[in-house]
């Protein structure tokens, strides 16, 4: 087995297992809420601490999920522009903007890990379960210096397969256009 195919596999893996978990706390989330309006309208006892587990909740959802929509490259964005430019300068921009948000998102995992730091010295937990604050921040510096350093890989993994190749096979995943057929190799 080639390494990019080991590569991809290992990728698919990660990505379904990521996702996974990030579907399954936004449905505890929704667990809870409906645990929390059911026993505070019908049995008069609502649940304590549901703001505590309902915000680790969604920072861990939104965080398992940052890497795979980053290597994806299916953020939310506007092409208001890419009428008006030809492909390479489209993709000298979008080299530049991945350069520039990966840089960005491992300066924030830094200034995140700082927190931890704090957090784990202070002993800072949430407000009404004491839960520990450090493990959900640590996780989310890890998880946005992995998002960010993912981000240069692919972006220079790109640039070299467009340099090298005549007819590149997209590496990973692209934005996905709006005319584009629905069957296009997404990556994983």
């Amino acid at each position: 087995m080639r390494s990019r195919e080991l590569l991809e596999r290992t990728g698919r893996l990660l990505a379904r297992f990521s996702l996974g978990v990030s579907a399954l706390l936004i449905l505890a989330i929704m667990g809870v809420t409906v645990a929390e309006v059911i026993g505070r309208y019908f049995l008069n006892a609502p649940l304590h601490g549901k703001g505590d587990i309902i915000k680790l909740m969604l920072g861990a959802a939104l965080f398992f999920a940052m890497p795979i929509v980053t290597v994806r490259r299916e953020h939310i964005c506007v092409d208001l522009l890419d009428g008006l430019t030809d492909a390479r300068i489209s993709r000298l921009r979008d080299f530049f903007v991945d350069l520039s948000l990966g840089g960005m998102m491992i300066t924030l995992a830094y200034w995140v890990a700082q927190r931890v730091e704090n957090f784990y010295n202070r002993g800072e937990v949430t407000e009404l379960l004491f839960i520990p604050k450090y493990p959900l921040a640590f996780f989310i510096a890890f998880v946005l210096f992995a998002s960010g350093f993912l981000l240069i890989l692919t972006m220079l993994m790109r640039a070299w397969q467009r340099s090298t190749s005549k007819n590149p096979k997209p590496l990973l995943a692209g934005r996905k256009r709006l005319d584009a057929p629905d069957d296009e190799d997404r990556g994983f």
